[in-house]
């Protein structure tokens, strides 16, 4: 018996869903290709450079609650990539940090799969062959089936663009989740910021986290340290200067540190933190070529429900190419 073809894959989001997505198809004996608007993988899962400071601006510690996670954490710290971290946290169990940044932990995972990064999808078609994706550079990508593991306006987006029909109730499904707003400020201090275990309990206004991003063992720099707004004082802020963000954010915290604010820049992150979830780890409407829509907010919010719900699909999508 002749072997089976293996199908062309196209994940879209080199964030923890789609990675773990890519993954689980490309174990499987698929062609995948990993296509993402970002300069590097990862999403919120972030990390940036300040002068010699570093920061972890998004995604800032994991935490499992269900084996199959706690699996692959321990799975990464056993490869040294992530550490546990005494963080102070309202979760049981432990948490874990990466040294040298949160995007470390991306790069590795990205690392063997085929992954383009600074690629724009802007419209998503079919045809009689199958998938169709436009590009912002004016060319298209094609594909037998498809892994949407973006936040979902955005893949709602991308389909009414390219006059591809959503059935009402994968569509419904899809608009349920919503998000908050997040403002971070990165910001250099003076001198050491004296928060001892690397981040100060704070929250949910108008400050939901500080971390001292040395005392992570993120920066080699001392004093580099993330703000993340609550949700409530990023919805009032957002449209303000960045100015003004940094210093009343700032201003919440200073007396706690005892040091000037330096440097600073603030990140708007639009789609933050999942603010309404769905039950389903994934969605996978019955069209005529295969498709499925995972990410943060199916099953769950936080790293845990991205990852989850990534694996979900990717071997949903599997399954389904085999049958």
């Amino acid at each position: 018996m002749a072997e089976q073809k293996a199908e062309k894959v196209i994940v879209l989001g080199s964030g923890l869903a789609g990675l773990a997505a890519a993954t689980c198809l490309k174990e499987k004996g698929h062609s995948v290709l990993v296509l993402d608007k970002g300069a590097v993988p990862g999403g919120r899962v972030a990390s940036r450079r300040i002068g010699p400071a570093l920061f972890d601006h998004g995604l800032q510690h994991f935490h499992a609650e269900s084996p199959e996670f706690s699996s692959a954490l321990g799975s990464w710290n056993d490869a040294g990539i992530i550490s546990r971290w005494a963080v102070p946290a309202s979760e049981p169990g432990p948490h874990y940090r990466v040294p040298g940044g949160m995007r470390q932990l991306m790069r590795r995972l990205a690392g063997g799969l085929p992954v383009r990064q600074s690629c724009r999808v802007l419209a998503v078609s079919s045809d009689r062959e199958g998938w169709r994706l436009g590009l912002d550079d004016g060319t298209e990508e094609t594909a037998s089936a498809l892994v949407i593991a973006i936040p979902a306006p955005q893949a709602v987006g991308l389909f009414e663009a390219g006059g591809a029909q959503l059935p009402g109730e994968a569509r419904d499904s899809l608009s349920a989740i919503s998000y908050h707003r997040c403002l971070a400020v990165m910001a250099r201090l003076g001198g050491p910021s004296g928060i001892a275990d690397g981040a100060l309990p704070c929250g949910p206004e108008p400050v939901a986290w500080v971390a001292d991003n040395h005392a992570k063992g993120v920066s080699g720099e001392p004093g580099a340290l993330t703000l993340l707004a609550g949700p409530e004082f990023s919805r009032q802020y957002w449209e303000l200067g960045d100015d003004l963000v940094a210093f009343r954010l700032f201003g919440c915290v200073q007396a706690r540190l005892g040091q000037p604010l330096g440097e600073y820049h603030v990140k708007r992150w639009r789609l933050a933190r999942v603010s309404a979830t769905i039950p389903e780890r994934h969605i996978a409407p019955d069209l005529s070529h295969p498709v499925v829509f995972a990410g943060e907010g199916f099953g769950g919010d936080r790293s845990e429900g991205a990852w989850l719900s990534g694996l979900s699909a990717g071997r949903w999508m599997a399954g389904r190419l085999a049958a």
